[in-house]
């Protein structure tokens, strides 16, 4: 619902409602851009004190979380037990997680009564994927842009031993897509954590992840 009295430079008048993006096919893309650049819209920004610490903006709209007002946890003055509700969240999650084999079950649980605003801002869509975990990852990149600094790139050889090695390149991964339409984009290997030896010089075996894009 919107209605909104403007005139010329003067807003005297603004109600913006939204609910959460709990529906299969919901794209909240719109509205997490208001909620995050209120001052952009001419809405009333406060301070972000309800998302994670490194996750959304400074600044936010005003945001009702779920263990406000939450069934069977407030007082005869309407007061909220917080702590009780967010147990009571809390251990719902745990239910659905664990006892259901849809995904997207547990998505759309967060999404319908949510602790924080990016919890709101889901976009629950059918996908074998945990849609939380992957948004909270984003929001984290997105917040920290430095955040790759110290992320090796390069490719791998062969030393005089007939060893593989890793050589750092100047390369450029792609963390961008889709991209050019030529798609010629190369690409690179990235290497978040160099691999510890043993006291033989030995890599140390089943220790680490290795993960490919084979996206064509």
């Amino acid at each position: 619902m919107k209605l909104s009295w403007i005139e010329g430079d003067e807003a005297f008048g603004f109600i913006y409602l939204i609910g959460t993006s709990g529906e299969k096919e919901s794209d909240f893309a719109g509205a997490a851009e208001i909620v995050y650049n209120p001052k952009g819209y001419r809405m009333y920004a406060l301070p972000n004190v309800w998302d994670k610490e490194g996750l959304g903006k400074k600044e936010i709209t005003f945001f009702f979380p779920g263990y406000i007002n939450y069934a069977g946890c407030y007082n005869d003055n309407g007061v909220s037990d917080v702590t009780k509700s967010l147990l009571r969240i809390l251990i719902d999650r745990y239910n659905v997680k664990y006892n259901s084999t849809d995904i997207n079950t547990i998505t759309r649980t967060i999404a319908e009564v949510p602790i924080t605003p990016q919890e709101a801002l889901l976009r629950v869509k059918s996908n074998f994927f945990p849609t939380a975990q992957l948004n909270e990852r984003i929001n984290q990149l997105d917040a920290n842009p430095s955040i790759y600094d110290d992320i090796y790139t390069g490719t791998l050889v062969f030393d005089a031993n007939n060893e593989v090695i890793f050589q750092p390149t100047n390369a450029v991964p792609i963390r961008n897509f889709p991209h050019d339409a030529n798609n010629k984009e190369e690409g690179t290997l990235e290497i978040f954590s160099l691999p510890q030896k043993n006291n033989n010089g030995k890599v140390i075996e089943n220790r680490y992840i290795a993960g490919i894009d084979p996206y064509d």
